[in-house]
Formats: structure tokens, C-alpha cells, sequence
């Protein structure tokens, strides 16, 4: 049995993009056979989250390609390649850079939309140490408070 799973995205300006994200050829003569692996899961939900983020950067950065004060069109200076960490796995996300209008005052003559939309922890390699540190960040901020519980505890029962 052939199993084909495909994904239709509408973007913003109404256009449908269409894609196979997965493709399996299933049996159907045992137990084992029946149903979607572990490997063919973390597979399928993979290439369906490279298409969402795709397609949801692209849109972002496409909404941000005119200058919010004139309304013209902003050059493009390039595309740099941007990983983004999801617990999925790592996405590769193209990441525009624009020109900024003649009419911005800044010192900066280029930016990436992107930036602005995904943090640093989520870019790069620093994904999960920034998550896991602000876990750690946290359990260390409130130790103290179990700390002082207990020796509040030990205190009113002498």
C-alpha cells in the first residue's frame, strides 16, 4: 500500500502551495506493519514543520519588505541561511536581508526581518542550552525559597 501525505498552505496573499511532505509504502499483512513508526512519525512531523516554518518566515518577511513610513519597496541584499531549533529538529530557514529606506534614519544600513521574529535562542546553536538555562535559571531562583521553607519549618517545630 502506497501512502502519500501532502500539505496545502494558502498564504497570505491567497496563493496555495502545495507539497509531498511524506511518502510510505505500508504493508498491511501484520500487526507491525499497521500504523506509522516511530521513525516515520518523527519523519512526517519533520517535513511538515519545515513547511510551516517556511512558509510562515517567508510570509513575515514578506510583510516586511516595504518601508513602514514611505510604503516603497525595499532592495534586497541577499539571502543568508538560518537554523532554526525545534524539538523536531533543526529547520533551515532562508533569511532575507533589506536595504533600509532613504527615508530611515539609522546607523544600520541593512536588516534581517528575521531577527525580529525569532529570537537567538531559537536561531543557531544555542537553541536548547538558552531553554535549558532558563529552566536552570529558574529552579536556581526559587531554591532559595525552598531553602527558607524548610529552615522556617525547622524553626517552628522546636
Amino acid at each position: 500500500m502506497d501512502i502519500s501525505v501532502k500539505i496545502a498552505i494558502t498564504a497570505p496573499d491567497g496563493v496555495v502551495h502545495e507539497h509531498e511532505i511524506a511518502a510510505f509504502e505500508k504493508g498491511c499483512e501484520s500487526a507491525a506493519e499497521i500504523g506509522l513508526s516511530i521513525g516515520d512519525s518523527k519523519e512526517l512531523l519533520l517535513n511538515l514543520q519545515r513547511e510551516i516554518v517556511a512558509a510562515q518566515a517567508a510570509a513575515f518577511c514578506s510583510a516586511r519588505s516595504t518601508c513602514p513610513c514611505c510604503a516603497g519597496k525595499l532592495r534586497h541584499k541577499g539571502n543568508k541561511p538560518v537554523q532554526y531549533r525545534t524539538v523536531f529538529g533543526d529547520i533551515p530557514i532562508d533569511s532575507p536581508r533589506f536595504y533600509h529606506c532613504h527615508c530611515h534614519a539609522g546607523s544600520a544600513q541593512t536588516f534581517s526581518p528575521l531577527t525580529m521574529l525569532l529570537p537567538r535562542p531559537y536561531r543557531a546553536r544555542n537553541a536548547l542550552a538558552g531553554n535549558q538555562m532558563g529552566i536552570f535559571g529558574l529552579i536556581r531562583r526559587h531554591s532559595g525559597f525552598a531553602q527558607r521553607c524548610a529552615a522556617n519549618r525547622r524553626a517552628t517545630e522546636r
